[in-house]
């Protein structure tokens, strides 16, 4: 039988970099939108009725763990327990308004959790 270890450590070294490639993309992508959630400043009375809304469309499938809306866009985290994160991201994209839309998925405190940027009222998520 041939020896694998060989392939086996390039294909640990490929999953490896690719990871990090993933990582680099994604805080490339979300820094100006970060960004413009702290120079915006929160939208107190959005964020409250934006997230009723999403824990009434959830229910108790997937619970909204942190939510941040400024004028032009939310910032969401989810957590998906009795559906998929892409059901839930479904279920989220379908009850709002939403023009754009960027998310990946993460870990937060050892739980999976998808991370949702969405632009409001037809506007677009800002760029580097």
């Amino acid at each position: 039988m041939a020896d694998q270890s060989g392939s086996d450590s390039r294909l640990l070294t490929d999953n490896a970099l690719m990871a990090e490639r993933q990582r680099e993309y994604v805080q490339t992508t979300t820094a100006p939108m970060e960004r413009q959630l702290r120079s915006e400043g929160i939208d107190q009375a959005s964020t409250q009725r934006i997230g009723e809304s999403l824990a009434q469309v959830l229910g108790d499938k997937a619970t909204v763990v942190d939510l941040q809306c400024v004028a032009s866009l939310c910032r969401m985290e989810i957590a998906a327990q009795q559906i998929s994160s892409d059901e839930a991201l479904r279920a989220v994209l379908m009850e709002g308004r939403y023009s754009e839309a960027f998310y990946h998925k993460q870990e937060i405190g050892g739980a999976p959790v998808t991370v949702l940027y969405v632009a409001r009222d037809g506007g677009s998520l800002p760029r580097s």
